[in-house]
């Protein structure tokens, strides 16, 4: 019995053409704390389909980005569409 529920072959997916309408974009946010900016400048598409990861050091705005995303804050800049 197999338990993966992806495609077979790895590049199946990246083979298919991505025609679809992206189900979170974002362009140019930007995210300041007084001098401190802790996102800067981000422009993203989430494709239905795919995996995403936000991977970065402490401090580098992960945490901060994703809640602008979920819309717990406000961006300074930018806009998601």
């Amino acid at each position: 019995m197999s338990r993966s529920a992806g495609p077979q072959n790895r590049n199946q997916t990246q083979n298919q053409p991505r025609n679809q309408t992206p189900l979170l974009r974002t362009r140019g946010l930007t995210k300041r704390f007084g001098a401190v900016e802790a996102v800067s400048d981000v422009s993203l598409e989430f494709e239905p389909g795919l995996i995403h990861a936000v991977l970065g050091e402490n401090g580098a705005g992960k945490s901060t980005l994703m809640k602008l995303l979920f819309g717990m804050q406000a961006p300074t800049s930018g806009e998601i569409l």
